[in-house]
């Protein structure tokens, strides 16, 4: 898909998640909005590359950061050392 496509389908997806309602901050009944799902969810169990998730989510570094530092504080994830975040059992 070429990036005149790809930044297409993305506003798409975007106005359509915004006008459902994804965006408010309870998505499906969770206590975090839909950026933070599926942040966590692209982490997973195993973790992830912050550079990685940055890249593949184009999250800017002060959104990674607040979250992490949000989510390390709630004992949902721990940030190692080598730069790689790793979601608990209980962060889904």
């Amino acid at each position: 898909m070429d990036p005149d496509q790809l930044h297409r389908v993305r506003s798409f997806n975007r106005t359509v998640t915004q006008r459902i309602g994804a965006l408010n901050d309870h998505f499906l009944g969770r206590r975090r909005p839909l950026g933070e799902s599926r942040l966590l969810y692209e982490i997973g169990h195993s973790g992830a590359e912050i550079r990685h998730l940055r890249a593949q989510l184009e999250l800017d570094s002060f959104m990674s950061a607040g979250c992490c530092a949000l989510w390390s504080d709630r004992g949902s994830c721990r940030l190692k050392p080598d730069q790689k975040m790793v979601g608990f059992a209980g962060s889904r």
